[in-house]
């Protein structure tokens, strides 16, 4: 019993070992430890500098103090007007074809270049390469990608540089492009073509090329002449040239009439009274305004002076969206002209609601020079679609696709530095010798336990 109780508790040791070196490990935080040079004296700029290093080199400036700051700079009798300064980061830390750089900046607006400091000097100390890469590449058709690896030292040696093609798998992304949706036919759709700029030959993100609409047919109604007056009665025939199959805008074909007898006409020295039937020519009813109602002119061709048979000029109508295919030709924005019984009437739409369920209303005015048409059109209502922008999700799903970030080791390439990390030999100072104390309690507990009972 004495035996697997000292058992047991060699094993326990062994597992407090093993914890306290992997938390070690993982929770290690590099503490900045800044040394500064003292303060220059106060430059001509009115500011003193001086240079700050981080001894244990934690990649962080949180607590790193300040290098430059202000100060009040008074000129000597025999001082020169303006004087360069200049300002030079520490030498490189390796040794590049026996030579170190550093990078020098003027601090002041003093012209020319006199007493510029070295930016290089001799070393003869080893050189160690230090290799930073780009991310990969997004895998190409031949199954391979590329990424670009730069030693920062300079070394020019190539022995630790790190590969710069791999294999990989090919995944085509389909990039459609559709054109747009078609004018809805009487069947209730509309159609439009998809093509895949990557020929990827798959179809799994295509999307649709056919879907439902509402059709709107807009009735053209044109109507013969008006009979002569029988039995007190008038008609005509009315055609739809857009066989809309339905009535709403259909003009009337039967009219009351009638005959007046208010002429003379000489005969003989007889004066005999001769009829005057009245002969009305109407215009095409206008388009149905929003006020549900539609407008038209009449005219006696006999001009018999009376209006006993005028037809109406005036009728209601059931005023309905227009279709955007409808409105007048050459549209270009507000305002658009239009050839209509005159040369270049000029129309100006303005819009007269808010873009609701993908439609927006506009009030068109004939505002075209009196100079150049005498009769100015009524007012036109259109209906025009409309839209609101959304966002398209297909470029955050191709960059999810190809987005695998790795470590961002190139800082120059991609922008991106990994602070508040230990390096390397700093973590393995702290993980060998727990790592060694928990090998040794594992050695001691199986001798232990082999020689010991």
């Amino acid at each position: 019993m004495n035996s697997k109780i000292r058992s047991l508790m060699f094993f326990l040791i062994f597992l407090f070992f093993v914890i306290l070196a992997l938390d070690a490990f993982a929770d290690y935080e590099c503490i900045e430890d800044w040394n500064c040079t003292t303060w220059s004296s106060c430059y001509q700029n009115n500011t003193r500098i001086r240079t700050c290093n981080d001894l244990n080199e934690c990649g962080t400036d949180y607590d790193k103090p300040e290098e430059i700051k202000n100060c009040t700079y008074t000129f000597k009798d025999s001082e020169p007007s303006c004087q360069i300064l200049w300002y030079c980061g520490p030498w490189s830390d390796y040794c590049s074809n026996n030579t170190q750089y550093r990078t020098c900046e003027k601090l002041n607006d003093c012209l020319g270049e006199s007493n510029t400091p070295e930016t290089t000097r001799y070393c003869d100390f080893g050189c160690y390469e230090n290799w930073k890469c780009s991310d990969w590449e997004v895998c190409q058709e031949d199954g391979t990608q590329t990424r670009i690896c730069i030693d920062k030292h300079k070394c020019g040696t190539e022995e630790d540089k790190p590969i710069e093609v791999q294999e990989c798998t090919y995944i085509c992304l389909e990039s459609w492009m559709c054109t747009n949706w078609s004018e809805c036919s009487k069947e209730g759709y509309q159609t439009r073509i998809c093509t895949d700029q990557n020929s990827c030959e798959t179809t799994y993100d295509k999307p649709i090329e056919v879907q439902e609409c509402t059709y709107i047919c807009d009735e053209s109604w044109q109507c013969t002449n008006w009979s002569d007056c029988i039995d007190g009665q008038q008609t005509r025939i009315c055609t739809d040239q857009n066989s809309c199959e339905t009535t709403y805008d259909k003009p009337n074909e039967l009219q009351e009439c009638s005959v007046l007898l208010n002429k003379t006409q000489e005969n003989n020295n007889t004066n005999i009274i001769e009829p005057c039937i009245e002969s009305w020519s109407c215009t095409d009813w206008g388009a149905c305004l929003s006020s549900n109602t539609q407008t038209r002119t009449c005219i006696d061709l006999n001009e018999c002076d009376t209006k006993e048979d005028k037809p109406l000029e005036t009728q209601n109508c059931i005023y309905r969206i227009r279709s955007s295919a409808q409105r007048p030709p050459s549209s270009t924005g507000t305002f658009y002209t239009n050839t209509y019984n005159c040369e270049n009437r000029t129309w100006e739409c303005m819009p007269a609601s808010e873009c609701i369920d993908g439609i927006q209303e506009f009030i068109c005015k004939d505002i075209t020079d009196p100079e150049q048409c005498d009769i100015k059109k009524p007012d036109i209502v259109e209906l025009r679609s409309c839209s609101t922008t959304s966002k398209d999700s297909f470029n955050d799903t191709y960059k999810e696709a190809h987005d695998i970030v790795e470590d961002k080791e190139l800082e120059d390439i991609t922008g991106f530095v990994v602070t508040g990390l230990p390096n390397e030999s700093e973590k393995m100072s702290l993980f060998w010798p727990l790592l060694g104390i928990a090998i040794l309690s594992i050695m001691y507990f199986f001798i232990y336990k082999k020689y010991g009972e």
